[in-house]
Protein backbone atom coordinates (compact mmCIF):
# COMPACT_ATOMS: atom_id res chain seq x y z
CA UNK A 1 0.00 0.00 0.00
CA UNK A 2 1.12 3.23 -0.51
CA UNK A 3 0.75 6.70 -1.15
CA UNK A 4 2.03 10.15 -1.10
CA UNK A 5 2.25 13.01 0.99
CA UNK A 6 3.69 16.32 0.49
CA UNK A 7 5.44 15.10 -2.52
CA UNK A 8 7.10 12.15 -0.19
CA UNK A 9 5.82 8.83 -1.11
CA UNK A 10 5.30 6.28 1.30
CA UNK A 11 4.89 2.55 1.20
CA UNK A 12 3.50 -0.22 3.30
CA UNK A 13 4.48 -3.98 2.20
CA UNK A 14 1.67 -5.89 4.15
CA UNK A 15 2.85 -9.47 3.30
CA UNK A 16 5.56 -11.24 1.56
CA UNK A 17 5.85 -13.95 -0.69
CA UNK A 18 2.20 -14.78 -0.85
CA UNK A 19 1.68 -14.00 -5.03
CA UNK A 20 -0.30 -17.32 -5.23
CA UNK A 21 2.61 -19.57 -4.37
CA UNK A 22 1.44 -22.79 -2.12
CA UNK A 23 1.70 -22.85 1.87
CA UNK A 24 4.49 -24.90 1.72
CA UNK A 25 4.84 -29.34 2.00
CA UNK A 26 2.54 -30.62 4.22
CA UNK A 27 2.67 -33.82 5.61
CA UNK A 28 -0.37 -36.36 7.37
CA UNK A 29 -0.84 -38.73 9.38
CA UNK A 30 -2.65 -41.65 7.52
CA UNK A 31 -5.09 -42.79 10.59
CA UNK A 32 -4.01 -46.54 10.36
CA UNK A 33 -3.31 -47.21 13.96
CA UNK A 34 -6.10 -44.75 15.02
CA UNK A 35 -8.56 -43.56 12.67
CA UNK A 36 -8.72 -40.23 15.19
CA UNK A 37 -5.43 -38.78 13.71
CA UNK A 38 -6.55 -39.23 10.18
CA UNK A 39 -5.54 -36.02 8.49
CA UNK A 40 -3.63 -34.78 10.92
CA UNK A 41 -0.27 -32.50 10.01
CA UNK A 42 2.36 -34.81 10.78
CA UNK A 43 4.99 -32.11 9.63
CA UNK A 44 4.97 -28.83 7.77
CA UNK A 45 7.43 -27.45 5.88
CA UNK A 46 9.90 -30.76 7.43
CA UNK A 47 8.91 -29.25 10.94
CA UNK A 48 6.39 -30.96 13.70
CA UNK A 49 6.59 -27.11 15.40
CA UNK A 50 6.78 -23.59 14.36
CA UNK A 51 8.96 -21.29 16.06
CA UNK A 52 7.38 -17.99 15.98
CA UNK A 53 5.69 -17.48 19.10
CA UNK A 54 6.94 -17.63 22.87
CA UNK A 55 6.03 -20.76 24.54
CA UNK A 56 5.99 -24.52 22.69
CA UNK A 57 1.84 -24.60 23.54
CA UNK A 58 1.87 -21.74 20.87
CA UNK A 59 4.28 -23.24 18.14
CA UNK A 60 2.41 -26.51 18.21
CA UNK A 61 1.10 -27.70 14.98
CA UNK A 62 -2.53 -29.01 15.63
CA UNK A 63 -4.99 -30.74 13.80
CA UNK A 64 -5.46 -30.71 10.30
CA UNK A 65 -5.53 -28.27 7.26
CA UNK A 66 -9.30 -27.98 7.24
CA UNK A 67 -9.85 -29.84 4.10
CA UNK A 68 -10.54 -33.27 5.51
CA UNK A 69 -11.34 -34.85 9.43
CA UNK A 70 -11.53 -37.93 10.75
CA UNK A 71 -14.84 -39.62 10.65
CA UNK A 72 -17.75 -40.06 13.24
CA UNK A 73 -17.89 -36.61 14.16
CA UNK A 74 -19.13 -35.20 17.50
CA UNK A 75 -20.72 -32.36 18.41
CA UNK A 76 -18.55 -32.32 21.71
CA UNK A 77 -15.65 -32.27 19.68
CA UNK A 78 -12.70 -29.34 19.40
CA UNK A 79 -11.41 -29.63 15.99
CA UNK A 80 -7.85 -27.99 15.50
CA UNK A 81 -6.92 -26.51 12.08
CA UNK A 82 -3.90 -25.47 11.57
CA UNK A 83 -3.99 -21.95 9.38
CA UNK A 84 -0.39 -20.96 7.91
CA UNK A 85 -1.96 -17.83 7.31
CA UNK A 86 -1.96 -17.01 10.46
CA UNK A 87 1.13 -19.03 11.27
CA UNK A 88 -0.87 -20.65 14.68
CA UNK A 89 -3.43 -23.30 14.93
CA UNK A 90 -6.50 -22.42 15.98
CA UNK A 91 -9.29 -24.58 17.36
CA UNK A 92 -13.04 -24.81 16.47
CA UNK A 93 -16.52 -25.81 18.12
CA UNK A 94 -19.92 -27.00 17.06
CA UNK A 95 -22.73 -24.27 16.23
CA UNK A 96 -25.56 -26.08 14.86
CA UNK A 97 -27.06 -28.90 12.49
CA UNK A 98 -26.96 -27.80 8.91
CA UNK A 99 -28.25 -30.22 5.48
CA UNK A 100 -26.63 -29.27 2.41
CA UNK A 101 -27.76 -30.76 -1.08
CA UNK A 102 -29.12 -33.42 0.84
CA UNK A 103 -26.23 -34.08 3.04
CA UNK A 104 -26.64 -33.75 6.88
CA UNK A 105 -23.55 -31.66 8.34
CA UNK A 106 -22.49 -30.16 11.65
CA UNK A 107 -21.20 -26.18 11.66
CA UNK A 108 -18.24 -25.97 13.25
CA UNK A 109 -16.51 -22.69 13.72
CA UNK A 110 -13.89 -20.97 15.92
CA UNK A 111 -15.42 -19.39 19.34
CA UNK A 112 -14.37 -16.14 20.83
CA UNK A 113 -11.75 -17.48 22.80
CA UNK A 114 -9.93 -18.35 19.71
CA UNK A 115 -8.35 -15.02 19.22
CA UNK A 116 -8.75 -13.68 23.03
CA UNK A 117 -5.97 -12.03 24.42
CA UNK A 118 -4.59 -14.03 27.25
CA UNK A 119 -5.44 -12.31 30.11
CA UNK A 120 -8.94 -13.59 28.74
CA UNK A 121 -7.36 -17.39 27.38
CA UNK A 122 -4.38 -18.39 28.83
CA UNK A 123 -3.98 -20.23 25.79
CA UNK A 124 -2.86 -17.40 23.94
CA UNK A 125 -0.63 -15.83 26.09
CA UNK A 126 2.35 -17.34 24.05
CA UNK A 127 1.20 -15.36 20.93
CA UNK A 128 2.29 -12.38 22.45
CA UNK A 129 5.59 -12.03 21.56
CA UNK A 130 6.20 -8.44 22.80
CA UNK A 131 4.67 -8.38 26.68
CA UNK A 132 4.23 -4.09 26.52
CA UNK A 133 2.70 -4.40 23.12
CA UNK A 134 -0.22 -7.09 23.74
CA UNK A 135 -3.68 -6.39 21.79
CA UNK A 136 -6.61 -6.98 23.06
CA UNK A 137 -9.62 -9.35 22.24
CA UNK A 138 -10.06 -10.40 18.36
CA UNK A 139 -6.63 -9.29 16.51
CA UNK A 140 -3.46 -11.54 15.70
CA UNK A 141 0.01 -9.56 15.32
CA UNK A 142 1.64 -11.63 13.26
CA UNK A 143 4.50 -9.65 12.23
CA UNK A 144 7.19 -12.10 13.30
CA UNK A 145 6.05 -14.54 10.62
CA UNK A 146 5.72 -12.00 7.82
CA UNK A 147 9.64 -10.27 8.34
CA UNK A 148 8.87 -7.48 11.07
CA UNK A 149 5.82 -6.03 8.39
CA UNK A 150 3.09 -4.71 10.52
CA UNK A 151 0.25 -7.29 10.03
CA UNK A 152 -2.32 -7.52 12.08
CA UNK A 153 -4.78 -10.49 11.43
CA UNK A 154 -8.81 -10.16 12.62
CA UNK A 155 -11.86 -11.85 11.61
CA UNK A 156 -13.85 -9.26 9.35
CA UNK A 157 -15.29 -6.34 10.81
CA UNK A 158 -13.52 -7.30 14.05
CA UNK A 159 -15.85 -9.96 14.70
CA UNK A 160 -15.59 -11.44 17.81
CA UNK A 161 -13.62 -8.55 18.68
CA UNK A 162 -12.90 -6.05 21.18
CA UNK A 163 -15.25 -3.37 20.51
CA UNK A 164 -12.80 -0.32 20.76
CA UNK A 165 -11.26 -1.76 17.29
CA UNK A 166 -15.01 -1.66 15.61
CA UNK A 167 -16.06 1.76 17.03
CA UNK A 168 -12.21 3.06 15.95
CA UNK A 169 -12.82 3.06 12.47
CA UNK A 170 -15.90 4.60 10.37
CA UNK A 171 -18.14 1.85 8.57
CA UNK A 172 -17.19 -1.43 10.59
CA UNK A 173 -20.33 -2.98 11.91
CA UNK A 174 -19.35 -7.16 12.48
CA UNK A 175 -22.33 -8.90 11.38
CA UNK A 176 -21.65 -13.08 12.70
CA UNK A 177 -23.73 -14.34 9.94
CA UNK A 178 -21.83 -12.42 7.20
CA UNK A 179 -18.33 -12.44 8.83
CA UNK A 180 -17.58 -16.21 10.61
CA UNK A 181 -15.90 -18.16 9.42
CA UNK A 182 -17.38 -21.58 8.88
CA UNK A 183 -17.01 -25.53 8.31
CA UNK A 184 -19.91 -27.45 7.31
CA UNK A 185 -18.53 -31.31 7.68
CA UNK A 186 -20.54 -34.10 7.20
CA UNK A 187 -20.42 -35.85 10.94
CA UNK A 188 -20.26 -39.47 9.47
CA UNK A 189 -17.23 -39.02 6.72
CA UNK A 190 -15.65 -36.10 8.15
CA UNK A 191 -15.38 -33.96 5.01
CA UNK A 192 -16.75 -30.72 4.58
CA UNK A 193 -19.34 -29.86 1.95
CA UNK A 194 -18.77 -26.40 2.44
CA UNK A 195 -16.27 -24.19 3.98
CA UNK A 196 -16.31 -20.25 4.55
CA UNK A 197 -13.04 -18.43 5.32
CA UNK A 198 -13.17 -15.33 5.99
CA UNK A 199 -10.16 -12.97 7.29
CA UNK A 200 -9.34 -9.47 7.43
CA UNK A 201 -5.76 -8.20 6.75
CA UNK A 202 -4.74 -5.29 8.98
CA UNK A 203 -1.68 -2.33 9.67
CA UNK A 204 -0.91 -1.45 13.38
CA UNK A 205 -0.85 2.26 13.29
CA UNK A 206 0.67 4.15 15.53
CA UNK A 207 2.84 7.27 16.22
CA UNK A 208 6.07 6.89 14.95
CA UNK A 209 9.34 9.17 16.84
CA UNK A 210 11.11 11.32 14.17
CA UNK A 211 8.73 10.84 11.46
CA UNK A 212 6.19 13.90 11.13
CA UNK A 213 3.49 12.09 8.97
CA UNK A 214 2.57 9.96 11.56
CA UNK A 215 1.93 12.82 14.24
CA UNK A 216 -1.60 12.93 13.30
CA UNK A 217 -2.09 9.09 13.87
CA UNK A 218 -4.06 7.34 16.57
CA UNK A 219 -2.80 4.35 17.98
CA UNK A 220 -5.35 1.86 16.52
CA UNK A 221 -5.84 -1.34 14.08
CA UNK A 222 -6.52 -0.17 10.40
CA UNK A 223 -8.38 -2.51 8.02
CA UNK A 224 -6.57 -3.23 4.51
CA UNK A 225 -8.03 -6.31 3.41
CA UNK A 226 -10.93 -8.22 3.48
CA UNK A 227 -10.57 -12.42 2.36
CA UNK A 228 -13.60 -13.82 1.56
CA UNK A 229 -12.91 -17.80 0.34
CA UNK A 230 -15.65 -20.39 -0.12
CA UNK A 231 -15.97 -23.88 -1.04
CA UNK A 232 -19.16 -26.07 -1.94
CA UNK A 233 -19.48 -29.30 -2.70
CA UNK A 234 -20.75 -29.88 -6.46
CA UNK A 235 -23.66 -31.98 -7.19
CA UNK A 236 -21.78 -35.28 -8.51
CA UNK A 237 -19.46 -35.66 -5.20
CA UNK A 238 -22.66 -34.67 -3.34
CA UNK A 239 -24.47 -37.72 -5.04
CA UNK A 240 -21.45 -39.74 -4.58
CA UNK A 241 -21.94 -38.92 -1.06
CA UNK A 242 -25.18 -39.60 -0.49
CA UNK A 243 -24.39 -43.03 -2.14
CA UNK A 244 -21.77 -43.81 0.43
CA UNK A 245 -24.01 -42.51 3.37
CA UNK A 246 -27.08 -44.94 2.42
CA UNK A 247 -24.54 -48.09 2.51
CA UNK A 248 -22.87 -46.71 5.84
CA UNK A 249 -26.99 -47.00 7.42
CA UNK A 250 -27.56 -50.16 5.82
CA UNK A 251 -24.37 -51.56 6.99
CA UNK A 252 -24.54 -50.19 10.90
CA UNK A 253 -28.26 -51.14 10.82
CA UNK A 254 -28.00 -54.62 9.56
CA UNK A 255 -27.76 -56.45 12.98
CA UNK A 256 -30.87 -54.77 13.97
CA UNK A 257 -32.55 -55.48 10.33
CA UNK A 258 -31.55 -59.46 11.36
CA UNK A 259 -33.25 -58.97 14.69
CA UNK A 260 -36.71 -57.55 13.35
CA UNK A 261 -36.66 -60.41 10.59
CA UNK A 262 -36.25 -62.98 13.35
CA UNK A 263 -38.64 -61.47 15.33
CA UNK A 264 -41.48 -61.87 12.11
CA UNK A 265 -40.20 -65.07 11.00
CA UNK A 266 -40.85 -66.24 14.65
CA UNK A 267 -44.63 -64.78 15.23
CA UNK A 268 -45.19 -66.30 11.67
CA UNK A 269 -44.27 -69.30 12.61
CA UNK A 270 -46.34 -68.83 15.72
CA UNK A 271 -49.26 -67.86 13.91
CA UNK A 272 -49.27 -70.83 11.47
CA UNK A 273 -48.36 -73.34 14.24
CA UNK A 274 -51.84 -72.23 16.35
CA UNK A 275 -53.86 -72.30 12.73
CA UNK A 276 -52.36 -76.13 12.13
CA UNK A 277 -53.66 -77.43 15.21
CA UNK A 278 -56.90 -75.44 15.12
CA UNK A 279 -58.00 -76.92 12.13
CA UNK A 280 -56.53 -80.51 12.87
CA UNK A 281 -59.67 -83.30 12.67
CA UNK A 282 -60.02 -84.83 15.54
CA UNK A 283 -61.24 -88.34 16.57
CA UNK A 284 -64.13 -89.11 18.34
CA UNK A 285 -64.32 -92.26 21.07
CA UNK A 286 -67.21 -94.51 19.99
CA UNK A 287 -68.59 -96.23 23.11
CA UNK A 288 -71.89 -97.82 21.92
CA UNK A 289 -70.21 -101.08 21.04
CA UNK A 290 -70.72 -104.43 22.38
CA UNK A 291 -67.92 -106.98 22.47
CA UNK A 292 -68.75 -110.13 20.49
CA UNK A 293 -67.37 -112.67 22.09
CA UNK A 294 -69.40 -111.78 25.16
CA UNK A 295 -69.64 -115.32 26.93
CA UNK A 296 -73.44 -116.14 27.32
CA UNK A 297 -73.34 -117.92 31.25
CA UNK A 298 -75.20 -120.98 30.85
CA UNK A 299 -73.03 -121.79 27.35
CA UNK A 300 -70.58 -124.23 27.50
CA UNK A 301 -67.30 -123.07 26.65
CA UNK A 302 -66.67 -124.79 23.20
CA UNK A 303 -63.26 -125.28 21.47
CA UNK A 304 -62.01 -122.39 19.12
CA UNK A 305 -64.10 -119.66 21.08
CA UNK A 306 -62.03 -116.33 20.93
CA UNK A 307 -62.62 -112.58 20.24
CA UNK A 308 -64.80 -111.82 17.50
CA UNK A 309 -65.72 -115.87 16.04
CA UNK A 310 -68.18 -117.78 18.12
CA UNK A 311 -68.51 -121.85 16.74
CA UNK A 312 -71.17 -123.39 15.11
CA UNK A 313 -72.60 -126.14 16.83
CA UNK A 314 -73.45 -128.84 14.29
CA UNK A 315 -74.67 -131.44 16.60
Amino acid sequence: VSFVHNGTKVALFLCCQKNGSNDGEFVYHTGEQNYLDFGRIYTWKGEKMVSFWKTNQSNMINGTDGSSFHPFLTKEERLNVFTPDLCRSIHMRFEKEVELKGIPAYRFTPPRDTLASGKNNPENEGFCVTPKKCLDDGVLDVSVCRKGAPVVVSFPHFHLGDEKYAQAIDGISPVHEHHQTFLDLNPTMGVPVRAMKRAQFNIHLERVSGFPLTRNLNNTIFPILFLNESVVIDDASAARIQKLLLIVTLVSRFPLILVAMGVILLLVSIILAIRFYQNKPSAKKDTSYVPVSAKVDDQDEKNGTFIGMTPVDKS
